[in-house]
């Protein structure tokens, strides 16, 4: 029977990081954001302050079959209780997360954090938010049952959309996919850009150039959103980032691709790539070149850059922004979950979370009678 052990201290979670790795590879878990490399840059750039890390390893004798990455931090219920939250780590910058299992084992491994979370560890904490956890994960179709047959109540919600591109067939069976107007909408700026300009599309994976590139992507992101931006004004995202490029750099996993129209710099787009998947995560782009369609331009080409080096398929992660539908071969789901814990303030959590419940239905009926359109 696999044993679960605490890892509370980042002394020790450093010595995880090639078993970690390792098991990662060999998972249907597979994901740059459940990387070692990912989930230490949380800490190690100060983005977690007021939390500790929870992170529970699953061993089966000497070897590692599981890791479930959480944090625990702890806010206040009703503005006066404390509340012990679980949750991944780090959830605000990450778009999916997920249990890392050893393929084949997931329901072995989640039996084993179930009955640690709701044995041993019961009274550690009053709150497991599971967010944003792939649908189609072998952890998702055992963890929430597994809890709630240990007398967990637990609550299931839909959580966001993944558009993805195919391009397992390369990029001419990709193309032939797309409506005939959007291609020619696409072809069309093409031509206009590479007619008033000299293009140039620059692909940078080095950690210094990585560092420069994400300073000049949230300089364009203010500007694009007129002076503010929710990312570009979070000296968190930065520092995280710039962490993770430090760790992460030597993989190849982040890259940033940079436009240039005439020597200018006119678009940065964020990539992190990793197994065969090229994901978006952000970009920016000079409005004074809107006229351009520096975005669309700028995906184009980092897409048929991608597949003419391998890349099988491009994430567009979470969002259903309409312009990812013109890119999108098809959408994957994530879930959410609410778990409470055996405490008296996990119990009064799921009493106000109930009445919160209620009162939003209700509220919700109220402006709908009262909408002549509705009745």
């Amino acid at each position: 029977m696999p044993t679960v052990e605490v890892v509370r201290d980042l002394r020790s979670l450093a010595a995880l990081q090639l078993p970690w790795n390792r098991l990662l590879a060999e998972s249907a878990a597979d994901t740059v954001f459940l990387t070692w490399e990912w989930v230490l840059a949380w800490w190690g750039a100060e983005g977690g302050a007021g939390e500790e890390p929870f992170v529970l390893a699953v061993r089966d004798g000497d070897r590692l079959v599981g890791i479930a990455p959480l944090r625990l931090r702890t806010r206040r219920l009703a503005g006066a209780l404390p509340l012990r939250i679980l949750e991944f780590a780090p959830r605000e910058v990450s778009d999916c997360s997920d249990v890392v299992a050893a393929a084949g084992r997931e329901p072995e491994v989640c039996a084993a954090l179930a009955d640690f979370l709701a044995g041993e560890a019961r009274g550690a904490w009053d709150v497991w938010r599971l967010t944003e956890v792939p649908e189609e994960s072998p952890t998702w179709r055992s963890l929430p049952a597994g809890l709630g047959d240990r007398g967990l109540p637990c609550r299931h919600q839909p959580g966001s959309v993944r558009p993805y591109a195919s391009l397992a067939d390369g990029w001419e069976a990709y193309l032939a996919t797309r409506s005939t107007k959007f291609l020619k909408r696409v072809r069309w700026e093409r031509r206009h850009a590479h007619r008033s300009f000299a293009v140039e599309l620059r692909c940078v994976t080095e950690r210094e150039d990585l560092h420069r590139h994400l300073d000049r992507l949230l300089e364009l992101q203010a500007r694009q959103w007129g002076g503010r931006s929710a990312i570009a004004d979070d000296p968190r995202f930065r520092a995280f980032h710039a962490r993770f490029f430090d760790l992460a750099a030597a993989e190849g996993w982040p890259r940033m691709y940079a436009l240039h129209f005439d020597g200018r710099l006119v678009g940065v787009q964020y990539w992190l790539e990793r197994g065969g998947v090229l994901s978006y995560y952000q970009g920016g782009r000079d409005p004074d070149y809107d006229r351009w369609s520096v975005g669309t331009l700028l995906l184009h080409e980092v897409i048929e850059a991608g597949a003419a080096t391998g890349v099988r398929e491009v994430d567009l992660l979470r969002g259903d922004e309409a312009y990812k539908s013109n890119w999108a071969t098809g959408v994957r789901r994530n879930r959410d979950a609410v778990v409470w814990g055996r405490t008296p303030v996990g119990a009064l959590a799921r009493v106000f979370d109930g009445l919160r419940r209620r009162l939003t239905r209700r509220r919700r009926r109220e402006e709908e009678g009262s909408d002549p359109v509705a009745r």
